[in-house]
């Protein structure tokens, strides 16, 4: 006999429901407890503190989950040593460099105009559609007859 046959189904939910409030009541005074050791910013307010922290307990393995690229980078140089290969040879990420104050004026200049240029060709695009839409819609119109 399952407990479906046992139980009222009401009795199952109200059971359930139970033990969603009881584990809110856990993480609300966890939160309470921990949130003055877990949030050390003045600046928020008491509500959000509250908020962050239990943003943070409920995604916490999401939040610590050690990133897949990390991962296959040590994997990588793992199998490099193994084949006797020096793993300082081959690069496992790439890092920011220095670039003087006039290259990046150019490159945020060109970068600016190449959006620009993208966002009004999009909304020309978009607006021809729109505007190809409405002459459709008003001459096809039953009601125009």
């Amino acid at each position: 006999m399952n407990s479906g046959d046992y139980w009222p189904s009401w009795l199952q939910r109200l059971t359930q429901m139970l033990a969603v409030f009881r584990n809110r009541l856990i993480t609300a005074s966890v939160c309470r407890a921990f949130q003055r050791a877990i949030v050390q910013n003045h600046e928020l307010t008491r509500p959000q503190s509250e908020t962050l922290v239990l943003f943070l307990m409920d995604n916490c393995t999401e939040l610590f989950k050690t990133p897949t690229s990390l991962i296959e980078a040590v994997r990588r140089t793992l199998r490099t040593m193994q084949q006797g290969i020096d793993p300082d040879s081959i690069t496992t990420f790439t890092f920011c460099q220095q670039v003087a104050p006039q290259d990046y004026e150019d490159q945020r200049e060109a970068t600016t105009l190449e959006s620009l240029k993208f966002i009004f060709s999009f909304l020309t695009v978009q607006f021809n559609s729109i505007t190809g839409l409405a002459f459709f819609v008003f001459f096809t119109d039953a009601s125009c007859y």
